[in-house]
């Protein structure tokens, strides 16, 4: 009985023609540069096929290949010039290299048929579109027991190499393949997943799933920088396995804000595929609330002037803004958005955020300075108020204001044109209490500066002239520096000169608006331009504070040499 069964199978396979268990295993129309056109066939058989005689065509010319050999799940290339392919493919010593004029297979779409030489009849057929994968990239068959149809089953070679000419193919799966399939960061659950899958044919009885936090940048999962890690426990074909960490908790085991770079490996016993077992990710741990803060706004500039909005680094850390955006009231279409680029901004610096060049023209010093970034946007700030909101990249609200125009100094009579400010920059930017008018005389701001109310806070007022003698006809010292603190953070300041009879010559501060600090330049003349003669004048110094509305007054001796 066994003697016939024997018999019965040897006859079957004397009728079943050798080629039919090749097929078109892998194909290069459409290479980059100067590489080579080339066809990959596969003997699917555990037997190796010899003599074998082959008809290859396309749609418009074909070739015949002649007295082939295959090993039992051997590849074979057919190229018009094997040595240029082994040039720029490295080849394994198994596969057999067929030199032969490939049908112009074309770059658009077209099909690829081999047949049996000896009756013609068809063995294995494949059509394809050049624009399913760039080009380049070779187009693979997954499932060689499978037609080899698109998308289903061909598919764009995943190898590094673009192509795996002479080996198994990049998207066929292996008897055992744990793979990585997702390394992905949400910022609106500030969390990292990885998922493995098993991509093999055989259950994974055991293995791991690791989540590093790569610390150093190097691209490289190190033992110290794992951060979770689960094991893989009979994952049957096709399943997966997921793996999450919060960015808090990361932030707890690392202590580290910011950009970070995460790695995800996956591994088990004779795994066959080790190319696919890691990927790599960025992802976003958020600064603590309040780290950046709004500092000072000029949401109605004079014509000709722009519009700003100023940041302070109110933390211990250099912190990127790249990616991180300002906007405005919402409407019904939406707010308007200022993404910002990247600039690092160290602990205690300012940023000036504009989107007019103006700017640089309406602040000068701004020009040498790395402070300001003028970005394009369709933003603009209301005069009639407005809110502005910072978010990092996570989409975390870091600061925010509602601004009023009632929230200026009520002794201006005009802000247009002036800056509104943090009395202190650490202080709450949603208080009225918080901003004021900038007391700055000449520019009415002061971007990517400490803001002019900041350092007021002072028990010791102080008025002072210098050079003090001086005198108008000289060359040197022409004139005097007239300096003032007064203990007011902002104030309402007029300044005269008088003679030491009682008679006033000229003024200088005519209800001016301006911070606890200021200055003013007296030539020695009077009000028509006159120079006034060698003597004692003196200067008086009234201002009224603008928080208790009481009035106050300093006087100083100034003396003209002759």
């Amino acid at each position: 009985m066994k003697t016939l069964l024997s018999l019965l199978a040897g006859l079957l396979c004397c009728l079943t023609p050798q080629s039919a268990q090749i097929v078109i295993n892998e194909f290069q129309p459409n290479p980059a540069e100067d590489k080579p056109e080339w066809v990959e066939l596969y003997n699917i058989s555990d037997l190796p096929l010899q003599d074998v005689s082959l008809l290859l065509h396309d749609t418009r010319s074909g070739i015949r290949l002649e007295h082939l050999t295959f090993l039992p799940h051997g590849y074979a290339v057919v190229c018009a010039d094997t040595t240029q392919l082994k040039f720029y493919h490295t080849l394994p010593d198994a596969c057999t290299l067929i030199e032969a004029k490939l049908p112009t297979l074309n770059n658009s779409t077209d099909v690829i048929v081999i047949r049996n030489a000896t009756d013609s009849s068809m063995i294995d057929s494949v059509y394809y579109n050049v624009k399913w994968v760039k080009k380049g990239i070779s187009f693979e068959r997954k499932l060689t027991e499978a037609p080899a149809y698109y998308p289903l089953n061909l598919f764009a070679s995943r190898s590094n190499d673009s192509t795996t000419c002479g080996y198994i193919n990049s998207n066929s799966p292996r008897e055992i393949d744990i793979s990585m399939q997702l390394l992905s960061y949400s910022p609106q659950r500030s969390t990292v997943t990885a998922m493995a899958l098993n991509s093999g044919r055989s259950t994974i009885s055991d293995g791991l799933l690791n989540l590093y936090f790569d610390k150093n940048h190097n691209n490289i999962a190190e033992p110290d920088e794992i951060a979770e890690s689960i094991a893989v426990n009979n994952l049957l074909p096709g399943d997966s396995l997921d793996l999450s960490a919060t960015m808090s908790a990361l932030y707890d085991q690392f202590h580290e804000y910011g950009e970070i770079q995460c790695i995800a490996t996956c591994q088990a016993p004779e795994d066959e595929l080790i190319s696919n077992d890691t990927l790599i990710s960025q992802a976003y741990i958020s600064y603590p609330l309040n780290s950046i803060l709004i500092n000072e706004i000029l949401y109605e500039p004079l014509s000709g002037e722009a519009e700003f909005i100023e940041l302070y680094n109110n933390s211990d850390f250099p912190i990127d803004l790249k990616d991180w955006h300002i906007h405005d009231k919402p409407t019904t279409s939406g707010a308007d958005t200022l993404r910002l680029m990247s600039r690092v901004v160290l602990p205690r610096e300012y940023v000036v955020i504009a989107w007019d060049s103006l700017i640089l023209l309406q602040y000068p010093s701004l020009v040498t300075q790395r402070s300001v970034q003028i970005l394009k946007s369709s933003i603009s700030l209301n005069s009639d108020g407005d809110v502005v909101a910072l978010y990092d990249r996570n989409g975390q609200k870091m600061d925010s204001v509602y601004y009023l125009p009632d929230w200026h100094d009520k002794s201006l009579s005009l802000h247009k044109g002036v800056s509104l400010e943090k009395i202190k920059p650490t202080f709450p930017s949603a208080e009225f209490s918080s901003w004021s008018s900038c007391g700055n005389m000449q520019q009415h701001a002061t971007p990517g500066a400490p803001n002019s109310l900041s350092g007021s806070s002072t028990n010791t007022e102080h008025l002072t002239a210098a050079p003090n003698p001086f005198s108008p006809s000289s060359v040197s010292e022409s004139f005097t520096l007239i300096s003032f603190h007064l203990e007011s953070p902002n104030s309402v300041v007029s300044a005269s000169i008088y003679k030491t009879n009682g008679k006033i010559v000229t003024r200088l501060l005519n209800t001016t608006y301006t911070s606890a600090e200021g200055a003013v330049v007296w030539n020695g003349r009077d009000d028509e331009g006159n120079v006034l003669p060698a003597g004692g004048y003196v200067l008086v110094l009234e201002y009224t504070n603008s928080t208790t509305g009481i009035v106050q007054q300093h006087k100083l001796l100034i003396v003209l040499a002759g």
